[in-house]
């Protein structure tokens, strides 16, 4: 194949317990997206994708974001309606050979050409997803791999001033992000997986990032109601956050999952207060699934 295309639309159903615009109101939202790749060969792949989440007043929603082969920028440049518009690049590269792959996405949120203007309180948002896989480096005879990845996220990323917010404009949905679970910061990591013959794998890694204060949750900060108080930029440092995980995992046939999970955190500026000393703090989690696959029911013939 030389394209690859994906589409996808959904309604979010309103909750009355679940508030996604700041002031509460009863706003019908959608999400819309839609992804092209340009396949060449099994050694590149490049690709564009745009997210769109907007809002209806009645029933029927917006077919030029229905539409999966309407260009959403261009809707949005020539006649922008209540939505918000997410843009990515995406590209899967084998740089040396087949076994190596450069994969990535760098996302546009509220592009801006300046902000000088007074009116103009919206930098541009962006994030990146970047990694370096290696399959099989070792002569080992289980299936493994490295990996070395660095994310980036901008503050305010998925996030709109309070004016769009009410009209139901950000990327969120039942009080959890649409995108990436959180912004305002960036992560290196360097991790390993490996899989064994039978029942079980096992992921591992070390990992250093960074967090500001804000998520995809938090108030803009040109907020403008009384009942809210925002912190001050001034007041708060970015925390630091040292780990290293392993994560067992077991299969057991056809009717259960079991995950592991240890960690060992190092934290500097716990939750962005600023402090001279290091927290350490371990975690333990453990997670089964339950399942049944293969039931089949004959019918007489």
């Amino acid at each position: 194949s030389i394209f690859e295309f994906r589409h996808l639309f959904t309604i979010f159903p309103f909750d009355k317990s679940q508030f996604d615009t700041d002031n509460g109101s009863q706003t019908n939202r959608c999400l819309t997206a839609h992804s092209l790749n340009i396949i060449l060969g099994k050694w590149v792949t490049i690709g564009v994708s745009e997210a769109v989440v907007f809002t209806r007043q009645s029933g029927i929603p917006d077919f030029q974001y229905i539409n999966p082969v309407s260009i959403y920028s261009v809707v949005n440049t020539n006649q922008e309606g209540v939505g918000n518009l997410m843009l990515a690049f995406q590209w899967n590269i084998h740089p040396f050979i087949e076994d190596v792959s450069f994969r990535g996405q760098i996302v546009l949120d509220d592009f801006q050409v300046d902000n000088e203007l007074i009116t103009d309180k919206e930098p541009t948002h962006w994030g990146a997803d970047v990694s370096l896989y290696w399959k099989n480096p070792f002569n080992i005879p289980l299936q493994h791999l490295l990996k070395l990845q660095y994310t980036y996220k901008s503050e305010w990323l998925y996030t709109v001033p309070d004016q769009n917010a009410d009209a139901g404009e950000r990327f969120i949905y039942q009080q959890k992000s649409l995108g990436s679970p959180s912004n305002n910061g960036d992560t290196c990591t360097l991790g390993f997986s490996i899989a064994g013959k039978d029942f079980w794998a096992l992921n591992g890694g070390i990992s250093y990032s960074g967090k500001g204060i804000y998520s995809p949750l938090s108030r803009w900060k040109d907020s403008r109601r009384g009942d809210t108080i925002l912190p001050l930029d001034t007041a708060y440092t970015k925390q630091r956050l040292a780990s290293v995980t392993i994560e067992p995992l077991f299969y057991f046939k056809n009717f259960a999952n079991l995950r592991l999970l240890f960690s060992g955190n190092w934290i500097k500026n716990k939750d962005n207060l600023f402090s001279d000393k290091i927290t350490f703090s371990p975690c333990f989690a453990a997670e089964l699934t339950l399942h049944y696959s293969n039931f089949f029911l004959s019918l007489p013939k």
